[in-house]
């Protein structure tokens, strides 16, 4: 593809295989505006990503952001990678610097900072987490960094939630199992289940409607966090939060993880206000 160039900015871009109602150029050029640096992010969707990549270096990007589903195919455009990254298996930012391509994965810190923002810590809980892509692999990583009790995946290709759940480089001493999503099994522990990490686009633009599972299953107190954040809330929200559960939205998650990205590119403190205040308008 024939990717933007810009004279007069540095070039970031937003890669997946549909970006087009990415919330990131609003919210990153808004960043990039109030601290005065000129450049500028654009959304590029495409089912290259490894060629997209390649390209954004040599026209002189000043790096991306990944999002479904090349969060792990994008790996093999690295020259370097964060230690956090490599272990998760999936990369959500890279920067170009000197003709290298360093990556890392900014979601960890956008899941452990939304649940934050409620209170909520993941030390000895039991978690669920719906799916098993690259946003389930930093839901793991956060989990075992929190010190969670148990992990339990949830996904309906029940061959992909077992092998992330065997990847010991990514779960170490995390007590973790794999189940298909609608397995006797997934409906026991959900029955247990302290949160729930939903990290797949179900529920999204445009199956509104949808939901990955029936909240009556979970337990009425429940944390849940939905990556999904059009719309906002979630059917699954809402009904969980009808229930008595507390709810956190996918903006929280993306917002953090986006000020991560900033401050990895430019080196600078993010205007988190700024980039909320941009999330809201709605770019």
């Amino acid at each position: 593809m024939n990717i933007p160039r810009d004279p007069h900015h540095t070039l970031y871009a937003v890669i997946g295989a549909d970006v087009s109602r990415s919330k990131s150029p609003a919210v990153h050029n808004a960043a990039f505006a109030a601290v005065g640096l000129p450049a500028r992010l654009v959304a590029l969707s495409t089912d290259d990503a490894l060629t997209v990549v390649k390209q954004a270096s040599a026209a002189g990007y000043g790096g991306v952001a990944v999002t479904r589903p090349h969060k792990s195919a994008v790996l093999a455009a690295l020259t370097d990678i964060f230690s956090e990254a490599q272990s998760i298996g999936a990369v959500n930012t890279i920067r170009f610097q000197e003709g290298r391509a360093v990556g890392t994965n900014t979601d960890v810190w956008g899941v452990r900072q939304a649940l934050a923002e409620t209170g909520t810590t993941l030390e000895a809980k039991r978690v669920a987490i719906i799916g098993a892509g690259g946003t389930a692999r930093a839901a793991i990583a956060a989990c075992r960094l929190g010190a969670a009790r148990e992990v339990r995946l949830l996904a309906r290709r029940i061959d992909q939630a077992r092998e992330l759940a065997r990847d010991r480089k990514l779960v170490g001493e995390l007590s973790a199992q794999g189940d298909e999503l609608e397995s006797e099994q997934a409906r026991m522990f959900l029955k247990t289940a302290d949160v729930l990490i939903q990290t797949t686009p179900v529920g999204s633009h445009p199956s509104r409607d949808e939901m990955p599972l029936d909240p009556a299953a979970l337990r009425t107190d429940v944390v849940l966090l939905d990556v999904v954040y059009d719309p906002l809330p979630t059917a699954l929200m809402r009904r969980v939060r009808a229930r008595g559960g507390i709810v956190i939205g996918g903006d929280r998650m993306f917002l953090h993880q986006a000020a991560a990205q900033f401050h990895f590119w430019t080196g600078q403190t993010a205007p988190f206000s700024v980039m909320e205040q941009a999330f809201k308008a709605g770019g």
